[in-house]
């Protein structure tokens, strides 16, 4: 049986293979507004439900405690998601290399999740820096995998997606750098104002190709309609 974390909507988990993968980096990734947040909330919210506390790295600023109430009514639970605003790619990396670590040993931390992990990297590769910046995200990737696997938790990230200039197709921001080191991928796209489409575009063990199409409601990330899945070409 591979040990995950499940979430509150069994088609997301029979989409997943039974749940978030844990000891693993799992990559949602998509253009903004396309609902990265909203599914870093369901894994936090799946981790709360466990007994566990969550830490979240938010680098944009995207955690609404009014959005987790929404999705999750229970104020107290607040109290355990471990929250981190780095405001420079610099502050990410000690964050990540430093104190997540600590917090590991400490806390019972169910899931890590970080919204979002290029953000902070992307603002740094416009002055020039493109060597050391691409060390810094290698090796905080590498830090990630190393915990993931240590503490035997899911370690969650969200990046953005950008068009190359010579191409039509989307560019996970960060290239190479996140896709080797995470071993799920999952692409959101928009289908309309509140309707989503995730694909796992990569997995240890699930077939690449399959899709989901989800709602972005007051209950969160909710499968739409009463179709599990499907794969779509």
């Amino acid at each position: 049986m591979v040990n995950v974390l499940k979430l509150r909507w069994e088609q997301l988990n029979v989409f997943l293979g039974g749940g978030v993968e844990k000891g693993i980096i799992t990559n949602v990734y998509g253009v903004a507004g396309a609902g990265k947040t909203n599914f870093a909330l369901e894994v936090t919210i799946a981790a709360l439900l466990e007994g566990k506390k969550t830490v979240f790295i938010d680098t944009e600023r995207n955690f609404s405690p009014e959005r987790f109430l929404q999705m999750h009514p229970r104020k107290e639970d607040l109290e355990r998601v471990l929250i981190f605003e780095p405001f420079s790619f610099y502050e990410q990396h000690k964050v990540i290399l430093e104190k997540l670590p600590e917090i590991l040993k400490k806390e019972d931390v169910g899931v890590v999740i970080i919204d979002s992990m290029v953000a902070l990297y992307r603002l740094e590769m416009r002055h020039e820096k493109a060597q050391e910046v691409n060390a810094m995200l290698s090796e905080q990737f590498v830090q990630l995998a190393k915990l993931a696997k240590y503490h035997n938790i899911p370690v969650v990230v969200t990046c953005q997606v950008y068009t190359p200039f010579d191409t039509e197709e989307l560019e996970i921001v960060g290239r190479d750098i996140p896709k080797y080191s995470s071993k799920c991928m999952i692409l959101l796209e928009k289908k309309n104002f509140n309707e989503r489409r995730a694909t796992l575009m990569k997995h240890r063990y699930m077939p690449e190709g399959v899709s989901i199409d989800l709602k972005i409601t007051n209950k969160g990330l909710t499968p739409a309609g009463s179709r599990k899945f499907a794969i779509f070409k």
